[in-house]
């Protein structure tokens, strides 16, 4: 057996058909609604003692360590600090890491929550009362939130004795309010370090949090395409492909820690650019597709003929290139996405082009047999208006129907066949 892994495997917690409707909700709407301008752009690292009877901060250095090496290099993101000797989420000093401030800051909805702690299958073991399954399934967090932790066993979820069948990390993702999309923790134990002076130094970590921070840098680092989170948490394991022996923590760790969430989903870390596709022909039973935008874009196309569906991925394009020719069939979908890029979608119907539902703040063309573009041109896609809110969009075709619902702003224009 391989120690790598060769495929994305998460596990999604569901039992019921509300639980598959509830989840497959949340993540549709992560991805369909990227982070904006209202979206918290940080990280919330809390900390209670691990190892050390004598140095009470030892969780909270191991933390700053894990931010200082794998972290704050990659991302220019907040943090704060929530502990048991030290917090800076608000003004108050003797605010420190209880269960009820955890509970509390977690409803906030930080984007990003690191918990180092002691933990069993159902709880999260706070310096006052455990923070437990039932206080998870009463969270109400305002924005979508990525869960990691060095806990032992809150993420045991094959564990069938267990209450209810519910570990800590399921309980999470089973409330339908908690907003916690995706969870990275140990099944099994967690492995750290008994530090017995106070410094902030890579020396200073276990295997845990070790695996931890690499799962951050390869979120934050810019060289890494592929951000999906089945992707991230193996190139994290990857890294301590050579440190593997028979019976090392780290071996234990890398098969221990398990995901919870969707692995094709990405983890967004910054407020989303466009995608700047600059011009779409279909032209001859074949696609092309002018790209203005850096590298990295993800090219789905998935046929919508009466023989299944198709699906064709473009990966890892590089530095901006022209995307195609593509020989498809006159009825498909197009989906472009990439790394903290707002989605671009359209459809091809009987080798014409329909534009619906778009807001367009670049210069793009669109040529095809025919173009319609309108409210509810088809029914592939969401009804809503066609916006042009700066520059120009040209369609060019036999015939354009611009239909109801569809609005230029000033300083923006239309150009139909050229005129």
């Amino acid at each position: 057996m391989g120690l790598m892994p060769s495929i994305k495997l998460t596990r999604i917690p569901v039992r019921t058909n509300n639980d598959v409707n509830n989840f497959v909700k949340r993540i549709i709407a992560y991805e369909q609604q990227p982070p904006s301008s209202n979206w918290s752009k940080d990280i919330l690292m809390c900390a209670t003692n691990l190892h050390s009877d004598s140095l009470p901060q030892d969780g909270y250095l191991i933390n700053e360590a894990v931010y200082t090496y794998y972290i704050s290099p990659y991302w220019d993101g907040e943090k704060k600090v929530l502990s048991n000797v030290f917090s800076d989420v608000n003004e108050d000093s003797t605010y420190l890491l209880t269960k009820d401030h955890l509970q509390e800051q977690l409803s906030k909805g930080f984007a990003f929550v690191n918990i180092n702690c002691h933990g069993e299958t159902k709880i999260y073991k706070m310096p006052d009362v455990n923070y437990s399954d039932i206080d998870a399934m009463a969270l109400n967090n305002i924005h979508p939130t990525l869960i990691t932790t060095s806990a032992c066993l809150t993420n045991a979820f094959e564990w069938h004795d267990l209450d209810n069948y519910k570990c800590l990390s399921e309980a999470f993702l089973l409330n339908p309010n908690s907003n916690i999309f995706a969870y990275l923790g140990c099944s099994r134990e967690g492995w750290g370090k008994k530090i017995t002076y106070p410094i902030i130094s890579e020396t200073i970590l276990g295997a845990s949090d070790k695996l931890t921070g690499a799962f951050y840098k390869h979120l934050f680092i810019n060289n890494q395409s592929q951000k999906a989170f089945g992707s991230l948490v193996n190139s994290a394991k990857a890294e301590f492909s050579n440190r593997y022996g028979e019976y090392s923590t780290n071996r234990w760790v890398c098969f221990g820690v398990n995901p919870l969430g969707d692995p094709e989903m990405p983890i967004y870390s910054r407020i989303m650019n466009d995608i700047n596709i600059k011009s779409i022909t279909y032209e001859n039973g074949h696609l092309t597709l002018g790209n203005d935008s850096e590298g990295g874009l993800h090219t789905l196309i998935r046929s919508l003929g009466n023989n299944g569906e198709s699906f064709s991925f473009t990966d890892d394009l590089g530095s901006p290139q022209d995307l195609g020719p593509w020989e498809v069939p006159e009825n498909v979908s197009v989906y472009i996405t990439g790394q903290n890029r707002n989605p671009f979608f359209f459809f091809i119907k009987d080798g014409d082009i329909y534009i619906q539902n778009e807001t367009f703040s670049r210069n793009i063309s669109f040529k095809a047999k025919h173009v319609f573009v309108g409210k509810d041109v088809t029914n592939l896609k969401p009804e809503g208006p066609v916006h042009i809110d700066s520059g120009e969009v040209h369609l060019i075709g036999k015939e354009v129907v611009v239909k109801n619902t569809f609005e230029i702003k000033q300083g923006a224009t239309l150009i139909i066949n050229g005129e």
